[in-house]
C-alpha cells in the first residue's frame, strides 16, 4: 500500500500518543454494531480498518490482525475487500476471523501484521504486539465515548490529519449497515470541501452545436472579412456561401448522420470551408495533415472509417483509392445553390450527441479513433475563447492564423476564429493566435481540457478526481487513478466497445454522468494550488494525437496496465 504525505518516512519515535475521541454518536454506533453481533468494538475497528485501507496492488490484502486472548496472540483478518461489499457483512467476516481457531503449527515465514487492533491501553502491551509497526487501542473513555489510540513503532509517525481522518471513516463505516464499503469516502468532509472548491468549473451554458456557433459568426457581418491572404480577402459571406455548395455535394454523395468526412488540406482558409461544410452536412471532421506520408495517412482514414475525404489538388495524391473525394477546386461545385442547407437538401438537424470530431491517436500500429460530441467541443471552445479574449483589447477584432493546415490542431483550433467573426490574417510564421485558456497549454484528457498556467484549474464544466479501486477520493499526498468528467468529455472509442467500457465509467460524484479513466496515476496536493500536479504528472492517454507532441514535455508516461497504487496506509 502507498505511503502518503502524512504517515513519514523512518525517522524518529514521537512521545506524544496519537489520541483521538470519537464523537458521541460515533462511539454510540461502534457499541451498538459490536451488540448486535456479539463481538468486541475492536473489532469492528479492525473491519473498519479493512475497508478504509482497500485492496493492496496486485490483489494483495492489507495484513490487519486483531489482539485476541489479552494479547497473546493476534487473529489474522486477510480478506479481499470488494466495492459492493457491505459493511455490515464485512464485520461478520471480521468477526469469523477473530473466533476462528488458532492454527498450532503457525508459518514461520509469515512476517507480522502491518497493523493490529487491540482492545485496552499501550500499558496492556505484550510481547507478541511489541514487533508490530503500528498497533490501534481501543477503550471506553469517561462519558462512554470510544478512544483511539494509536502507538507506533520507532521510524513511524501518524500525524494529526490522518488521525483524526482514520476516527471519521470509523464512524461513517459503523452507521453505515448494509450500505457497500466502495460508497463510503476515505477523506474527511473539510478536505472534500477542498476538491469540491477546486473542482467548482460550473459555467451556465446554452447547448448549442459546433454548426451553431459557426452560423452565429459567419452571419454576424457576412461583408466583413473573415480572411485575408497574399491572395485577396475572403469575406465571412463568401465562406458561407462556399461552405454551402460543398455541404450540397457531400449530401449528394451520400454524407449524413454518422458519416466521417477527412479534410486533407494544404492552406488553412480552405482547411476552414471544408470544416464548416462537412458539419453542415451532418458528418463528422477528421483532421488529416498534408506533412504525413502516404501510408499513415491511409491507416488513420481507414482507422477513422472515413468514407469521403475533402481535399485541394496538391493534398489529392495520397488519398487511397477506395475513398471518394471532394475536390475544392471541382467545377462541378458551381453547379450546387449557395443558399442555406435546408431539409429539402436532405440535411438533418445535427443534435448534440452526434460525433462532431473524429480523431486518431497512437503510434505506429497502435491508432485508435476517438469520436467527440458537438456538446462537448462546443462546450470546449467557448471556453477557451473567453479566456483568450479576456486578456485581449475589447474590441479588437483582428487575428493572426497560419497559413499551412498543418500547423492546426484540431478542430477546434479550425473553426475559432469563424466562431468570433473575426478577420483572420493569414502567416507563415510562428505569433500566431490561439486560445489556450491560459498562458500556457492545454492538457488533454478524454476530450476534456485542463489548464496549465493560470488559475490551473479544470476548464469549463470539467471535473478530475484522484480515486482509489472503490472509485473513493484519495486523501491528500496518496496516490491513486486520474478520472476526469464533465461536459467536455468525449464520447468514447467507436472501433473498440470494450475499451470505452472500461475506460468510461459512471460518475458516482455526479449521477446520470460519466468519467473518464486516463490511465495515469497522480496524487492530490493538500491544496488547491498543489493539485495542480495532478495535471502537470499525467499524460492523457485518451484523445491526445502526435500534433500535440509539444504538450507532452511537462508531463510523465505511466503504463495504464498498471494497477495504481490507492488508498491510504494506517
Amino acid at each position: 500500500m502507498p505511503i502518503p504525505d502524512d504517515l513519514t518516512p523512518p525517522g524518529v519515535r514521537t512521545a506524544v500518543p496519537s489520541v483521538t475521541v470519537l464523537s458521541a454518536a460515533g462511539s454510540a454506533a461502534v457499541r451498538a454494531l459490536a451488540t448486535d453481533h456479539h463481538i468486541g468494538a475492536e473489532t469492528v475497528v479492525a473491519a473498519a480498518l479493512v475497508a478504509y485501507r482497500g485492496p493492496g496492488p496486485e490483489n494483495a490484502t492489507p495484513r490487519v490482525g486483531v489482539a485476541v486472548s489479552g494479547g497473546s496472540r493476534i487473529a489474522p483478518v486477510d480478506l479481499p475487500v470488494g466495492a459492493r461489499h457491505s459493511a455490515s457483512g464485512l464485520v461478520v467476516r471480521v468477526g469469523a476471523c477473530v473466533d476462528s481457531p488458532v492454527d498450532p503449527d503457525p508459518d514461520p515465514g509469515v512476517a507480522p501484521r502491518d497493523v493490529v487492533v487491540a482492545a485496552g491501553e499501550p500499558t496492556d502491551a505484550t510481547t507478541v504486539l511489541a514487533g508490530i509497526p503500528v498497533v490501534v487501542w481501543c477503550r471506553l473513555a469517561d462519558g462512554g465515548c470510544l478512544t483511539l489510540e494509536i502507538v507506533t513503532a520507532p521510524g513511524v509517525s501518524v500525524s494529526d490529519a490522518h488521525r483524526r481522518r482514520f476516527a471519521e471513516f470509523v464512524e461513517r463505516f459503523a452507521r453505515a449497515g448494509r450500505v457497500a464499503v466502495g460508497s463510503l469516502q476515505i477523506v474527511t468532509e473539510d478536505e472534500h470541501v477542498l476538491l469540491d472548491e477546486w473542482n467548482d468549473s460550473a459555467e451556465l451554458l446554452a447547448p448549442t452545436t459546433l454548426v451553431d456557433l459557426v452560423e452565429m459568426g459567419l452571419t454576424r457581418d457576412p461583408d466583413r472579412a473573415a480572411i485575408v491572404t497574399r491572395d485577396g480577402v475572403v469575406t465571412h459571406g463568401d465562406i458561407d456561401c462556399f461552405a454551402n455548395r460543398i455541404a450540397r455535394a457531400l449530401l449528394a454523395s451520400g454524407v449524413g448522420a454518422g458519416s466521417v468526412v477527412g479534410v486533407l488540406c494544404e492552406s488553412a482558409p480552405a482547411a476552414m470551408v471544408a470544416a464548416v461544410a462537412v458539419l453542415r452536412a451532418g458528418g463528422a471532421v477528421l483532421m488529416l495533415s498534408t506533412r504525413a506520408g502516404a501510408p499513415e495517412t491511409i491507416v488513420r482514414i481507414a482507422e477513422a472509417r472515413a468514407t469521403r475525404v475533402v481535399t485541394d489538388s496538391p493534398a489529392a495524391a495520397v488519398v487511397p483509392p477506395w475513398v471518394e473525394v471532394v475536390a475544392l477546386d471541382d467545377d462541378e461545385l458551381d453547379h450546387h445553390p449557395d443558399e442555406p442547407i435546408s431539409a429539402e437538401d436532405g440535411a438533418r438537424p445535427c443534435h448534440l450527441m452526434a460525433t462532431a470530431e473524429v480523431t486518431v491517436s497512437g503510434v505506429g500500429d497502435d491508432l485508435a479513433a476517438l469520436a467527440h460530441s458537438h456538446a462537448a467541443l462546443a462546450n470546449r471552445l467557448q471556453w477557451t475563447i473567453d479566456d483568450w479574449e479576456a486578456s485581449r483589447t475589447p474590441g479588437v477584432q483582428q487575428v493572426l492564423v497560419p497559413a499551412d493546415a498543418h500547423r492546426l490542431r484540431d478542430l477546434c483550433d479550425v473553426l475559432w476564429p469563424l466562431v468570433i467573426g473575426a478577420t483572420a490574417h493569414t502567416t507563415v510564421g510562428h505569433g500566431i493566435d490561439r486560445p489556450t485558456a491560459g498562458t500556457g497549454s492545454v492538457i488533454e484528457a478524454g476530450g476534456a481540457a485542463f489548464r496549465v498556467a493560470g488559475d490551473e484549474r479544470p476548464g469549463w464544466n470539467v471535473e478530475a478526481y484522484v480515486l482509489d479501486e472503490h472509485l473513493r477520493l484519495v486523501p491528500p499526498g496518496a496516490s491513486g487513478d486520474l478520472y476526469v468528467g464533465g461536459a467536455q468529455l468525449a464520447l468514447g472509442w467507436p472501433r473498440d466497445a470494450a475499451a470505452t467500457a472500461d475506460h468510461f465509467v459512471a460518475n458516482p460524484f455526479r449521477p446520470g454522468e460519466r468519467m473518464v479513466r486516463v490511465g495515469s496515476v497522480a496524487a492530490r496536493g493538500r491544496s488547491v494550488s498543489e493539485d495542480v500536479d495532478v495535471l502537470r504528472r499525467v499524460v492523457a492517454a485518451v484523445g491526445v494525437s502526435e500534433r500535440d507532441a509539444a504538450l507532452r514535455d511537462d508531463v510523465v508516461h505511466t503504463d495504464e496496465n498498471r494497477p495504481a497504487r490507492s488508498g491510504p496506509t494506517l
